[in-house]
């Protein structure tokens, strides 16, 4: 089995879906099914933000409005598309939308988290409602799987855990029955226990195509991507960067942790797990070689930068101005823990402890309610992290120059700049 996933960027239009639809076709082979995982189209996860946020603040006319919108959108782009028979497409565009407009109607639950996942879920669900339907019309042996049914999670909304037993159980019974040679599926969505909708963080559309080969056993897994692989930086904010060739999996890691968006930074452990092989292809230039990923050795890296924007900066004191200990630096990176918010960043003295995190609405505010009994809190946002691997000294002086760097951490291989 071959997995394939492709972003929102692929499937923004009628012209990328065909575009889509050309190169799964010229992959099917008689013995090898292709398990296709697509995204939201286009800026889709960002409008149906704009819907979470709206009937989280118990705006529900304005949501439904918005999420009107949405769903015009892609029955438009059906018809763009220009297949016969589009009356099953239409049909199961529009039972989404009255699935999620009831749900707005009867939604009384404060939790933000939860909210977003019942909504920004349908993202998926649409595109490849739609992807579906055209592969269905090109006459493609296709069939479709809402994920919900494969990916099992927890409850942890917008940042799902996945439970490993019961997902690759989920899988493999799902595969078993499937003997179609193309399976779409959704990325970036699962469900907990009674069938909600959880997500896996966002762009989490990658660990869901890693989760599914790990699952299959699959030694090739795909993503598709408007750029002709991973680059040493990004090429819309480092010009000068060029494509990395091979690169090892904890490099990869690496990259992502530090926020460099070639892919989730959880997809590569399910593949390391199987020794799978990670290609990042481009779905325009088809013919460009990619980047592989994989367990490598012994490879000689150019300076990689990477930039992560919105990033939250605390720094936490005692109120009694005593040194803080252990117990105290625990209680603090316990609360990050407890809210899923990753610590880009940290650095302490004798009484003070910064913690550098990404901006999520929903989740900063609940570190601060948890801790301003403990400790006196200042914050300071819109920050940039910058870091620069396999470093010389002439990479590091240009990146410097002109930029407000307040915090440098420097260590044997990788520097972090910290910058307003």
């Amino acid at each position: 089995m071959r997995v394939f996933k492709f972003g929102g960027a692929s499937v923004k239009d009628a012209a990328a879906i065909q575009n889509v639809t050309s190169i799964i076709q010229s992959y099917i082979e008689d013995k090898n099914p292709i398990l296709v995982v697509v995204s939201a189209i286009g800026k889709t996860t960002n409008k149906l933000e704009l819907v979470a946020k709206c009937l989280f603040e118990n705006r529900k006319t304005e949501s439904k409005t918005e999420l009107k919108s949405i769903l015009q959108e892609h029955k438009d782009l059906c018809e763009a598309l220009e297949f016969q028979d589009k009356e099953a497409v239409l049909i199961a565009l529009q039972d989404l939308e009255d699935i999620t407009l009831g749900f707005i109607t009867a939604n009384e639950s404060n939790n933000y988290n939860y909210i977003y996942d019942q909504i920004v879920s349908k993202g998926e669900m649409l595109s490849t409602t739609v992807l579906f339907h055209y592969l269905l019309a090109q006459k493609v042996d296709v069939s479709f799987i809402n994920a919900r049914y494969l990916i099992k999670t927890d409850n942890n909304y917008t940042d799902a855990n996945i439970l490993w037993n019961e997902t690759e159980e989920a899988v493999k019974a799902s595969m078993k029955e499937t003997k179609t040679a193309v399976v779409i599926t959704q990325g970036f969505i699962g469900a907990n226990s009674e069938m909600l909708y959880t997500t896996l963080g966002r762009e989490g559309s990658d660990y869901t195509a890693a989760i599914l080969a790990k699952c299959t056993d699959t030694k090739e897994m795909t993503i598709w991507k408007d750029v002709d692989g991973v680059y040493t930086g990004d090429p819309k904010k480092f010009p000068e960067a060029t494509i990395i060739d091979k690169l090892s999996y904890k490099e990869a890691i690496e990259m992502t942790f530090y926020g460099a968006q070639i892919i989730h930074p959880k997809t590569i452990k399910p593949i390391q797990n199987s020794n799978c092989i990670l290609r990042v292809k481009s779905f325009i230039n088809k013919a460009a070689k990619g980047t592989e990923i994989g367990q490598f050795e012994n490879i000689q890296y150019p300076p990689v930068t990477v930039l992560k924007e919105q990033q939250v900066l605390y720094s936490f004191a005692v109120r009694d101005f005593s040194f803080l200990n252990e117990s105290n630096l625990g209680k603090i990176i316990a609360t990050f823990g407890k809210y899923s918010l990753r610590i880009n960043l940290m650095q302490n003295s004798s009484i003070e402890f910064i913690v550098l995190t990404d901006e999520k609405l929903g989740k900063n505010d609940l570190i601060i309610e948890d801790l301003k009994n403990d400790f006196e809190i200042k914050i300071e946002n819109q920050l940039k992290l910058l870091t620069i691997r396999h470093y010389t000294e002439d990479i590091l002086e240009k990146q410097r120059r002109n930029k407000a760097v307040f915090l440098t951490q420097k260590g044997e291989d990788t520097v972090h700049y910290l910058m307003r």
